[in-house]
């Protein structure tokens, strides 16, 4: 995703409307959240938001920082990376050694999706490396997220955007 700017704090509602509709399609395509999905963050206040908006779909203890999932695997982990726009100090901070994203990554065991600011990260180490090699959606590619979304009867009974 890119663009992101109408965060607050670490938070950017854009980040977590996409994460809301990817969730919410995963689960309506059948996967299990109890056993098959992280949401993760690095921050803090981005996985309290996140834990909130998702509450009706996955299971608190699947909601985490990216430190809390050390150790753990999940087939399917979306790290919502927060902190965009002109949040440069938090991106530092994330981008300082590669140990925080490499937890991350090797979480999943096989996808992962990264919702985040591109522009604003793809410029600190280590995360300039994966955003080479994940695709982006654009802010114009937003229409299309959307277009995923699930339906108001959706599978797993919810569907709230914070």
């Amino acid at each position: 995703m890119s663009g992101g700017r109408a965060s607050h704090g670490k938070w950017s509602p854009e980040e977590g409307a996409c994460a809301n509709v990817i969730v919410h399609r995963l689960v309506d395509q059948g996967l299990d959240p109890e056993r098959e999905l992280f949401v993760i963050s690095p921050f803090r206040d981005v996985v309290a938001v996140l834990r909130r908006s998702l509450c009706q779909v996955v299971p608190r203890d699947r909601v985490g920082t990216v430190h809390t999932t050390q150790g753990k695997e999940a087939d399917v982990v979306l790290l919502v990376l927060g902190a965009g726009g002109d949040m440069a100090g938090p991106r530092a901070w994330a981008a300082s050694a590669p140990n925080l994203l490499d937890v991350a990554v090797s979480r999943a065991r096989r996808r992962l999706f990264v919702v985040g600011d591109h522009d604003a990260w793809r410029g600190h180490r280590h995360f300039d490396v994966l955003a080479r090699q994940l695709p982006c959606v654009s802010e114009s590619g937003q229409a299309a997220v959307r277009a995923l979304a699930p339906a108001h009867g959706c599978r797993c009974g919810g569907h709230r955007t914070p």
